[in-house]
């Protein structure tokens, strides 16, 4: 039986029954319009790497989206 894998996203828990990496995760919640920099445990992870990095219990991811204005 799998094993729930809890996460935290923008400061909100989240849980997944399977193994999902950054890509899937941003592709799940429609990330791929705008631009946007990830936060992952703490450290800028960069979109190169995103297809590479499973989510593991109590990750940290932070979406931070860039946004003009004057």
């Amino acid at each position: 039986m799998a094993q729930k894998i809890f996460f935290f996203m923008n400061g909100n828990q989240y849980s997944t029954n399977n193994l999902i990496t950054i890509s899937e995760l941003l592709l799940y919640f429609n990330y791929n319009s705008i631009p946007f920099i990830v936060e992952y445990n703490n450290c800028i992870c960069y979109e190169k790497d995103w297809s590479n990095i499973t989510i593991e219990p109590f990750d940290k991811l932070e979406i931070v989206t860039i946004v003009g204005g004057g």
